[in-house]
């Protein structure tokens, strides 16, 4: 199971979402839902051992926290922590434009709250609004995908953001 698990994540994560257009085209725009049914038909789902036995959506409730499922198990989508929320996820809350996210790489920081922290000298109009660690990366100085809620935030973001984080440590 957790293969299939990690899979899904790999799917739903920042790094393929960036180029997989067929997927992205699944997806409700607005909330980031995608059938579970179109993940679990997958030719690499069913190498991985799936089988109409298995709950997917059950699997990703259990195993994950890069992934959340709908009550019903019907749909899937990235799970993103939100400091505002309280750590709940909230993707319905992050746009989907690509222009609105950073990947910050290297980050010497374990949490959302700490990610986003980077980016307290930032414009008021341009702090993010949510961060998720980059499917596989986040951790002591992991990749942490980073959203914001326009292009020009994003921008404006990035500019201030500082060469150099806690410690000296390049970010």
């Amino acid at each position: 199971l957790l293969g299939l698990v990690r899979q899904v994540e790999w799917y739903l994560g920042p790094t393929n979402l960036a180029t997989d257009y067929f997927l992205k085209s699944r997806m409700d725009p607005a909330t980031l839902w995608v059938p579970t049914a179109l993940i679990a038909s997958f030719r690499k789902m069913h190498a991985l051992g799936y089988h109409a036995g298995i709950d997917l959506a059950a699997a990703v409730r259990e195993h994950s926290a890069l992934v959340e499922a709908s009550p019903d198990g019907a749909l899937l989508r990235p799970a993103v922590s939100s400091p505002a929320a309280g750590g709940v996820p909230v993707p319905a809350a992050v746009p989907r434009a690509a222009a609105n996210t950073l990947v910050v790489k290297d980050v010497p920081a374990g949490s959302p709250d700490a990610v986003l922290s980077l980016f307290a000298g930032a414009p008021s109009g341009a702090r993010p609004v949510a961060a998720a660690p980059e499917s596989g990366g986040g951790g002591a100085a992991g990749a942490w995908v980073v959203y914001f809620a326009e292009e020009g935030a994003a921008r404006a973001a990035m500019e201030a953001l500082p060469a150099r984080g806690e410690g000296g440590v390049d970010v």
